[in-house]
C-alpha cells in the first residue's frame, strides 16, 4: 500500500482506521506502512488526538461519534483521556476569552488551527503553563501505549495463525495414517477371503441361540495342521445389505473380525487357526443398515478344544 500524496486523503484514511472502518486487507496494509515509517506513525497519533478533541468539542458527525464511543470509551482509561482533552480545551478557550481576538473563532475548524489562533499572542507563556505540561506528558504516554497495543495485536495474530496451521497439519497426518490402516486391513481381509489355503481348513456350523454355559455350548475339536477354521453361521435375522462379524472371548476381548455381504441365510467367518486358543468363545453378527447403524442379528457360542 503506497503512501497517499494528498494530506487530506491520508488524514481521512487514518481516521477510518482508528474508527474501525477499513477492511482487513486495508487495515493490514496500513499497519505495515505505519510501523515502517515514523512520520506515518506520528500522523496516526495526531489523528487519534484530533478525534478526542473533536469528540470533546461535540463536532464529530453522528456515525463517527458512535464509532468513537464504541472503540475509545470502552478501553481502560478511555473516558479519562477524553476528560483531559476537554479540560485542556476549556482552559485554552478560557485564556483566549480574557484577551481581545482579531477574528471570531470558528467552532468546527481543526483543533490545532484553533489553538494557533487562540494562543498566537502568548506561545511562550502557554508552553510553560501547567496545561502544556499535562498535554505533552499525555501525548508521550499515548504514543507508547498505542505502539504496545499494535505490537501485541500483531504478535497475537501471528501466534493464532501458526497454531491453526500446526493443528491442521496434525489432523491431516492422523487422517492419512487412519486411511493407511484401513487399506491395509481391507487388503488382508480380501486376501484371506479369496485365497485357497494350501493346507486343509476346518468347516464348523454354528446355530444362533445356543446356551453360553460351558456344558451347553458346542464343542470344536481343532486338529494340528489346520490353517483356517471356517465358521458357517446360520442367520436368525437377515435382510441387511452387509454384516459385521466379531469373534470374542467370553470376557469381551476381540479375537477376529470381518465384514461380509449378504449371502442368503448363511454367512462365513474365516479365522486363522493359529490365533485360536483353547477356551470358550462367542460370535456376534451385527446387521448394518443403509445409514450405517448396526443391530444385533445373532450370537453364537462354542468351546474350542485342541488335540
Amino acid at each position: 500500500m503506497s503512501k497517499p500524496n494528498d494530506p487530506a486523503s491520508e488524514e481521512t484514511l487514518l481516521k477510518r482506521y482508528l474508527l474501525g472502518q477499513l477492511s482487513e486487507p486495508e487495515q493490514l496494509a496500513l499497519e505495515e506502512r505505519v510501523f515502517a515509517d515514523e512520520d506515518s506513525y506520528q500522523q496516526l497519533v495526531i489523528q487519534e488526538d484530533e478525534l478526542r478533541y473533536d469528540y470533546a468539542q461535540g463536532v464529530l458527525p453522528p456515525k463517527q461519534r458512535e464509532l468513537f464511543e464504541q472503540r475509545f470509551l470502552q478501553e481502560p482509561g478511555g473516558k479519562a483521556r477524553v476528560r483531559l482533552a476537554k479540560a485542556v480545551l476549556d482552559q485554552a478557550f478560557e485564556r483566549a476569552a480574557r484577551e481581545p481576538a482579531a477574528e471570531p473563532v470558528v467552532a468546527k475548524q481543526r483543533w490545532w488551527h484553533s489553538l494557533d489562533d487562540l494562543f498566537s499572542y502568548r506561545i511562550a507563556a502557554f508552553a510553560s503553563s501547567s496545561a502544556a505540561v499535562i498535554l505533552g506528558a499525555y501525548l508521550v504516554s499515548e504514543t507508547r501505549h498505542l505502539k504496545v497495543q499494535l505490537g501485541e495485536s500483531d504478535s497475537q495474530r501471528g501466534a493464532a495463525i501458526t497454531a491453526a496451521a500446526q493443528q491442521n497439519e496434525a489432523q491431516k497426518s492422523l487422517l492419512r495414517e487412519l486411511d493407511q490402516e484401513r487399506a491395509k486391513r481391507a487388503g488382508l481381509e480380501k486376501e484371506l477371503a479369496t485365497r485357497k489355503p494350501a493346507n486343509p481348513f476346518l468347516a464348523f456350523l454354528l446355530v444362533p441361540g445356543l446356551s453360553r454355559d460351558i456344558e451347553g455350548s458346542k464343542k470344536l475339536l481343532l486338529a494340528t495342521g489346520v490353517d483356517i477354521v471356517r465358521f458357517e453361521l446360520e442367520l436368525k435375522r437377515g435382510g441387511y445389505a452387509r454384516y459385521r462379524i466379531e469373534l470374542l472371548t467370553l470376557d469381551g476381548e476381540q479375537v477376529w473380525s470381518q465384514s461380509s455381504q449378504s449371502a442368503g441365510t448363511r454367512l462365513q467367518l474365516n479365522v486363522p487357526a493359529t490365533i485360536l486358543r483353547p477356551g470358550d468363545y462367542m460370535v456376534e453378527v451385527k446387521g448394518v443398515g443403509a445409514t450405517g447403524e448396526t443391530e444385533l442379528a445373532g450370537d453364537y457360542y462354542f468351546t474350542l478344544i485342541r488335540r
